[in-house]
């Protein structure tokens, strides 16, 4: 491959940061020398064609605090999609999780940027990332998630200057991949899911972008059947993070 590289300086490999928008591919599917290196922001627009069935496209979502994490993810690896979502609760070790496959990738359709609207319809689960005014918003819902119901609503911000880690990692000019991993993100919102009788609410506040930040409280409130107690735990900070990754 020729064009703009990395170097070695120093006994450590030193890659091109990159500054500008790049397409990722040239029109037969093959990488593009220009787009290897890593970036503060996304800029790459990974416009994967052919090579079926290498293509793989993920975009995956992780929110946790000190004492839980739900995850979900829309994937297309071209053969066949996937959904799927999880929950863990550290403290009971409770794990909860769904996945929806459907072959050749029938409505797991994903942008060639790392930002950009995703739906996808399923009997079994439904989910949406919504770009909005400087936030991504996540919707879920499923009717048999794990023996039970999942509904999650959240809300994810970007702030301006907040930098992430954008890199191409090229092995040839036909086999490479683009990840994007955004980490500490503030997020709001609900999961709550209907467990052992017992319906637990997530409710998230704001979390800083980093340990320096303080951090407000969250809880999780159980609302038991009528003939049973109500109680209230409290819950420490959370963060939302986001992984994208485009490769053959």
């Amino acid at each position: 491959m020729t064009g703009q590289m990395g170097r070695a300086r120093g006994g450590a490999y030193e890659e091109v940061e990159l500054t500008e928008a790049v397409r990722l591919c040239d029109p037969r599917g093959h990488l593009l020398p220009a787009s290897v290196g890593w970036s503060r922001h996304p800029l790459h627009i990974c416009n994967l064609r052919g090579h079926w069935p290498r293509k793989k496209k993920w975009n995956y979502w992780c929110v946790t605090n000190d004492n839980c994490l739900f995850s979900v993810t829309l994937a297309n690896i071209d053969y066949v999609g996937l959904a799927f979502a999880y929950f863990l609760e550290y403290e009971t070790k409770r794990f909860i999780e769904q996945t929806v496959m459907v072959p050749l990738g029938r409505g797991c359709s994903l942008p060639d940027t790392v930002s950009g609207d995703i739906s996808f319809e399923n009997k079994a689960m439904n989910l949406s990332f919504t770009e909005d005014q400087g936030c991504t918003r996540i919707h879920v819902d499923s009717p048999a998630f794990g023996g039970t119901t999942l509904s999650a609503e959240l809300r994810v911000e970007h702030p301006k200057d907040h930098e992430t880690l954008n890199v191409v990692i090229p092995w040839s000019k036909s086999r490479f991949n683009f990840t994007s991993k955004q980490n500490c993100l503030p997020t709001t919102g609900t999961v709550s899911a209907l467990l052992h009788f017992m319906e637990l609410g997530i409710v998230l506040g704001k979390a800083g972008r980093s340990n320096d930040w303080p951090e407000p409280r969250r809880h999780l409130d159980g609302r038991n059947r009528p003939d049973r107690e109500r109680h209230l735990r409290r819950w420490p900070a959370q963060q939302g993070r986001r992984g994208c990754s485009f490769h053959l």
